[in-house]
C-alpha cells in the first residue's frame, strides 16, 4: 500500500468530528469488550475465579457482575455524547458508563478493564475536560490500589504496580485525546474561517460586478453624451442645410447647391467622428493589443480627425496590469477627446513614464487652453479623477500660461504577490 494511502487510513481512524467516537477508539472498545466477554465465559466454565473469594463471593455472582457491567457499557457506549456542553441526561450516561468500567475493574481482569477504562477517560476529556479526565484516572488508580490491599491477602507491591500502570495508560490517553480535541476545534475554526472567506469572496465578487456595471454604465453615458454633442450637432446642421437647399432649389439654385455642398462636408466630418468613436470604444485586448501598444493604437485612432497625437515612452515602463492599463487608456482618450472638441488644438503630446511603484502619464495639447477649475468640473474629467483616486493615484488638470491644456495622472501599480512573498521570506530568514 502506498504511504499516502497509509496516511489517509490513519487520518480516517483518528478523525474526530465531535459527534461520534473516533473509529480507532470505537474499534478498540468493541474489540476489547468482545474478547473480555469470551474470557468471562471461559473462566466461568472452567471455574477459575478466585477474585474476591475472601468476601464470600462465588463464581456465579462475579460472572453476573461482570456480564452486567459489560452489558451496561455496550448499551451506553453508542449513546454517549462527544462534545462539550452536552445536556444533563447525556452527561449522566457518561458517568454511568464510567461506573460500569469500574465494576469491570473490581470484578474482572485488570488488563482488559484498563483498556475499557481508557475509553471512558478519553470520553471524559472530550465531554468534561482535562480535569474531569484526571479525576477519572485517579478514581481508577485508587480502586485498583484498594482492591489489592483488601484482605485476606493484601499485596502492596502489586497494588502500587497495577495502580501505577493504570494511571500511566490513562495519562497517555488524556494527552492524546486532548490533542485530538484541540485539533478538531482548530479544524472547526478553520472551516468556519474558510466559510467566511468564501462568503466574503462571493460578496466581493458581487460588489466587483456591480462596480464594473456602474463603471460601464458611466462610461457609456459619457460616450453617449459626447457623441450626442458631436454627431448630434453635425446632424442638426446637415438637416438645416438640406432644408435650405430644398427651399432654394428653384429660386436660388446656386445657393441650394452651396447648402448641399456644405451638408456633404459636415456629413464627412460626422462620419470621421463616428469612426473615431467606434475605434476608441473597440476592446483592444480582443485585438491582441495591451500595455503601451494599446495606447499607440488609441493614439492612431485619432488620425484624420484634425489633430496629431504623439505618444512618447520615457525610459523602460514595466508591464502594466489590467487596472493600470485601463486607467492610462482612459486618460489618453479623455485628453485627446477634450483637445479635439474644445481646445482647437492641432497637436497632442502624451508622455508615459514609470517605475515599479507607479506609472505617470501626462497629456498636453497646443490649443487655446481653458480654466482648469471649470473644465475639471466637467463630467468626463470628474469621473476620470474619481477612478484614478479610487485606485490610490493622483489626478491633476492645469492650463499653462504658455497656452494649451494639460492633464496628468499618477497611477500606483499593485504589488507583485510573488515578490512580496519573497521579500517576507527573506526578511524572516534574516
Amino acid at each position: 500500500m502506498d504511504s499516502r494511502d497509509d496516511g489517509a487510513e490513519l487520518d480516517r481512524l483518528l478523525t474526530f468530528d465531535g459527534r461520534t467516537a473516533p473509529a480507532l477508539l470505537n474499534q478498540v472498545f468493541w474489540g476489547v469488550l468482545v474478547v473480555y466477554g469470551v474470557v468471562v465465559v471461559v473462566n466461568a466454565v472452567r471455574m477459575e475465579y478466585s477474585a474476591l473469594s475472601g468476601v464470600g463471593l462465588g463464581v456465579g455472582p462475579i460472572v453476573l457482575f461482570q456480564l452486567g457491567a459489560m452489558a451496561a457499557a455496550a448499551v451506553l457506549w453508542p449513546t454517549l455524547p462527544w462534545h462539550r456542553g452536552a445536556p444533563r441526561g447525556a452527561r449522566l450516561r457518561s458517568v454511568l458508563f464510567f461506573a460500569a468500567t469500574l465494576v469491570l475493574l473490581a470484578f474482572g481482569n485488570a488488563i482488559m478493564s484498563t483498556f475499557i477504562i481508557a475509553t471512558a477517560v478519553c470520553h471524559a476529556v472530550i465531554v468534561f475536560g482535562g480535569r474531569a479526565a484526571a479525576g477519572y484516572a485517579a478514581a481508577t488508580g485508587l480502586t485498583a490500589f484498594t482492591l489489592h490491599l483488601a484482605p485476606p491477602e493484601p499485596d502492596p507491591g502489586r497494588a502500587v504496580l497495577e495502580a501505577g500502570g493504570i494511571l500511566l495508560v490513562c495519562a497517555v490517553m488524556v494527552v492524546l485525546f486532548r490533542s485530538l480535541d484541540r485539533a478538531r476545534r482548530k479544524a472547526e475554526e478553520t472551516r468556519g474561517l474558510l466559510a467566511e472567506l468564501r462568503t466574503a469572496h462571493d460578496e466581493l465578487r458581487r460588489y466587483s460586478d456591480r462596480v464594473r456595471d456602474l463603471t460601464v454604465a458611466e462610461e457609456r453615458a459619457r460616450m453617449a453624451r459626447d457623441m450626442h454633442d458631436s454627431v448630434g450637432h453635425y446632424l442638426t446642421v446637415i438637416n438645416m442645410d438640406l432644408t435650405n437647399a430644398e427651399r432654394f432649389r428653384v429660386a436660388r439654385p446656386d445657393d441650394a447647391w452651396q447648402e448641399v455642398h456644405h451638408a456633404r462636408q459636415l456629413a464627412q466630418e460626422a462620419l470621421a467622428d463616428t469612426r473615431r468613436w467606434v475605434r476608441a470604444m473597440r476592446p483592444l485586448r480582443l485585438q491582441g493589443c495591451t500595455g503601451v501598444e494599446a495606447l499607440r493604437v488609441l493614439a492612431g485612432s485619432f488620425d484624420g480627425t484634425g489633430i496629431e497625437v504623439r505618444l512618447r515612452v520615457l525610459g523602460e515602463v514595466p508591464e502594466l496590469d489590467e487596472v493600470t492599463e485601463l486607467l492610462c487608456y482612459r486618460v489618453v482618450q479623455e485628453g485627446c477627446t477634450n483637445a479635439l472638441r474644445h481646445s482647437g488644438a492641432t497637436l497632442v503630446d502624451a508622455e508615459l513614464s514609470g517605475a515599479e511603484a507607479a506609472v505617470v502619464l501626462t497629456v498636453r495639447d497646443n490649443g487655446v487652453g481653458a480654466d482648469a477649475a471649470a473644465v475639471d468640473d466637467g463630467f468626463g474629467l470628474r469621473g476620470l479623477r474619481e477612478r484614478v483616486e479610487a485606485a490610490g493615484g493622483e489626478f491633476a488638470v492645469r492650463s499653462p500660461t504658455a497656452g494649451g491644456f494639460e492633464i496628468s495622472a499618477t497611477v500606483p501599480r499593485p504589488p507583485d504577490p510573488v515578490g512580496q512573498a519573497e521579500a517576507v521570506r527573506t526578511e524572516a530568514e534574516r
